[in-house]
């Protein structure tokens, strides 16, 4: 990592990503190795290690993407178990702590539109996924016929390095009352749609006032007969399973099922503390879905991703979703190319029970193509795969998907 004026609680920059300057650290304090099936209890080292010791200074908005997204943001619970799990070498820490040198050295955000002489961008960088053109109110994305992704807020407890939406996440606030109750009349609008996505940033954080107005509205139109499934995107209660509040499991419980959407990508992240926040989602009739994303060095790894499975099943968390790395210049230390994804999948549901094993890897092809399940039958070659629709895409070298009917900067 490149030299830098920032110190981390005293600890030389220069230690800042080197494992054996954590590991002497966790050895000073008589942390073993944890086993992925253990059940870490965090509370219990916060009381016996002294926080400022260990813990890592958030440098804030001195490490965000050069259009402000993505500061760094920590919290005592997530700190101590980026300690406990190798620091930020480990795969917490990777998570969490920014690579300034990695994330905003590739090209700078107020250029991606005139690249220099010889440097060639993937046209999804600015927005992938091409939620802006989708949007049909102030966050409210109708990408998909049937059902609609509501961004409630900008904001997450902490920033995941590799996230999807790093040109905006961290800069934006909550919506305001005005804000969703336009969505929500689009939405009444439109009876085909019948499923709504609360998301962000993380739709757990928003003030209650906020939570219980969006809430009421969605109960409103479940009521009414027009919506059959209701979503919420979270990622706090790994974060900090403090940030789950009687008011979210009060308006969980009033609808007939409601679907929380958890993103999780490795076995210690589920801890004592998580389990505990889970059981109360259980408890307020919330089905739990696991949502993660493939990541080089943290979870690219048969026994890691086996042991996700089963610990997440253990502990009442249903299978759904494992997305591979998406096609963001910020995130792109962390993509394992599609054919060793391929290849995890299969070990993972060769090894495991059809429950245990029974989620998705999904590619969200850059540039509006949508969300395609890498099954078994999608795959036509080492290097093709067919969507729903049977249009092709080719995996590129250097892992990026196109469709096969377009050019490719590298391809040609």
């Amino acid at each position: 990592m490149s030299k830098s004026p920032e110190a981390v609680s005293g600890h030389p920059v220069d230690q800042y990503f080197n494992p054996e300057y954590w590991q002497n650290l966790l050895e000073r304090f008589h942390v073993s190795p944890f086993d992925h099936m253990d059940l870490i209890d965090v509370e219990q080292y916060l009381r016996e290690i002294p926080l400022k010791e260990v813990a890592l200074a958030a440098r804030k908005d001195g490490v965000a993407l050069p259009g402000g997204g993505l500061p760094e943001r920590f919290n005592r619970y997530l700190n101590m178990l980026i300690f406990l799990t190798g620091g930020p070498p480990g795969p917490l820490g990777l998570q969490f702590v920014a690579r300034p040198d990695l994330e905003r050295g590739i090209v700078s955000l107020d250029t991606i539109d005139a690249p220099t002489a010889g440097e060639t961008l993937h046209p999804g960088y600015k927005d992938s996924l091409i939620e802006d053109e989708h949007e049909v109110a102030p966050g409210l994305i109708h990408k998909y016929k049937n059902r609609v992704l509501m961004i409630v807020t900008g904001q997450c407890a902490a920033f995941c390095r590799y996230c999807t939406r790093g040109r905006l996440v961290g800069i934006e606030g909550a919506k305001t009352l005005e804000e969703i109750d336009q969505c929500f009349e689009y939405i009444k609008a439109h009876p085909e749609i019948e499923e709504i996505i609360f998301s962000g940033g993380d739709s757990f954080i928003v003030p209650q006032e906020l939570f219980v107005h969006m809430t009421d509205k969605a109960l409103e139109l479940e009521k009414s007969g027009q919506l059959i499934s209701v979503r919420f995107g979270t990622r706090s209660i790994i974060h900090n399973p403090s940030t789950l509040h009687d008011f979210h499991l009060e308006q969980l419980s009033k609808f007939f099922s409601p679907n929380v959407m958890l993103h999780y990508n490795h076995p210690y992240e589920l801890t004592a503390q998580v389990v505990a926040a889970l059981d109360k989602l259980y408890q307020a009739r919330a089905r739990v879905h696991s949502q993660g994303v493939i990541l080089r060095g943290v979870n690219d790894d048969r026994q890691v991703l086996i042991n996700k499975a089963r610990k997440g099943h253990k502990y009442g968390v249903n299978a759904y979703y494992d997305f591979q790395c998406d096609e963001v210049e910020w995130g792109k230390h962390f993509a394992v190319p599609l054919q060793r994804v391929k290849e995890l999948v299969y070990q993972v549901r060769r090894e495991t029970s059809g429950l245990v094993g029974r989620g998705d890897v999904v590619v969200d092809v850059a540039g509006g193509h949508g969300k395609i399940r890498l099954n078994e039958g999608f795959w036509k070659d080492e290097d093709h795969f067919e969507d729903f629709e049977g249009q092709m895409f080719k995996v590129l070298a250097q892992g990026i998907v196109v469709p096969v009917d377009s050019p490719s900067p590298q391809d040609m």
